[in-house]
């Protein structure tokens, strides 16, 4: 017991005033409760829920005027024309913080004069309740006077130190750390993007480089040739998930096509989240590219000149799908099916 007083009273550069305020609260909340004890009242149970009702009345308006209020300009704010969405701390405590603090101090400020009335009133009421005999009603009036006093404004003390002192603190933290997380995503949204710009030029240049040789999937009957056919179950859709792709001619560049692939949910219950990986021939830059899941879709653009199967994996490994662009059901063109 020593040692924890101790411990409270050495200085603490982390929470120098943390420690110490505590202790003071609990202190005075205990004089206040031995107060009640030592005046013999004879229904204590009720006494002191009248004292516990006190306290946490002024803990509550306490906490209303401490909740921290944000300044506009330094509030996060959604971005338009996005296809992610970005969140924004919810202010809705802090809006009806404000609006309950002006109207306590207004309707205080009116009706300022007939607080001692009231006060007296309320005290005359309950002091009969917790005494057996008329003959100590007067000193119960004056109890419940003092505890009607005492318990709210210790309580609003604690309620407002505690909400400045540690509320706040976690309050920013939590919006710092949204708003970290909003600028993280645009910042792999962007380099994704970049990312792939890039491979797309590789691609193109690799695949019309490769036109010229026999190597770049051109013997369709041959499944060396097509590494990814077979690998990964044969087909394009289970467990709520789909691979499709799109495939069409790439303008101004003869001989070669874009090709689209899309991994997505068709379960409206298990939407698709994380991230897929893709596997491509071989002779692609990247042949295992990683996508990360936005808008419940997870997509890739390539260029090539020949049909090839796409293997693609989601949930950690846990679903594989597969898909062979030169199989005549998908009405991919012919020029690429046969290629």
């Amino acid at each position: 017991m020593l040692q924890n007083l101790k411990l409270i009273f050495t200085p603490n550069t982390k929470d120098p005033f943390g420690a110490r305020f505590t202790f003071s609260l609990m202190v005075f909340i205990a004089v206040g409760l031995l107060f009640i004890v030592c005046q013999g009242v004879a229904l204590i149970n009720i006494t002191l829920l009248l004292a516990a009702a006190c306290l946490v009345i002024g803990v509550l308006v306490g906490f209303l005027f401490g909740i921290p209020k944000f300044l506009q300009n330094n509030r996060a704010q959604p971005i338009l024309n996005s296809t992610t969405y970005q969140y924004v701390p919810n202010t809705n405590l802090e809006e009806i913080s404000d609006w309950l603090t002006k109207i306590i101090v207004g309707l205080g400020l009116v009706q300022l004069k007939s607080v001692p009335q009231q006060l007296q009133q309320t005290s005359e009421y309950i002091a009969p309740k917790i005494v057996k005999s008329a003959i100590d009603n007067e000193a119960a009036i004056t109890l419940v006077n003092s505890l009607i006093i005492y318990f709210p404004i210790v309580g609003f003390i604690g309620g407002y130190l505690i909400t400045r002192m540690y509320l706040s603190g976690a309050i920013r933290k939590a919006d710092l750390e949204l708003t970290d997380s909003n600028d993280l995503k645009e910042v792999l949204k962007n380099t994704q993007e970049a990312f792939f710009n890039v491979q797309t030029v590789i691609n193109e240049i690799q695949a019309k480089s490769s036109q010229t040789e026999q190597g770049l999937l051109s013997l369709r009957g041959d499944d060396n040739n097509d590494p990814q056919k077979g690998q990964w179950g044969g087909l394009n859709e289970r467990n709520g998930r789909r691979l499709s792709a799109i495939v069409k001619s790439s303008e101004g560049k003869e001989g070669l096509f874009d090709v689209f692939l899309k991994v997505e949910s068709i379960d409206a219950n298990l939407p698709l989240t994380g991230a897929v990986k893709f596997h491509l021939h071989p002779t692609f830059f990247n042949s295992n590219p990683i996508i990360f899941v936005q808008d419940g879709k997870a997509e890739l653009k390539l260029v090539a000149w020949g049909a090839f199967t796409v293997g693609a994996e989601t949930e950690n490994g846990n679903t594989q799908l597969e898909l062979d662009l030169a199989d005549e059901k998908w009405g991919f063109p012919e020029a690429f099916r046969n290629q």
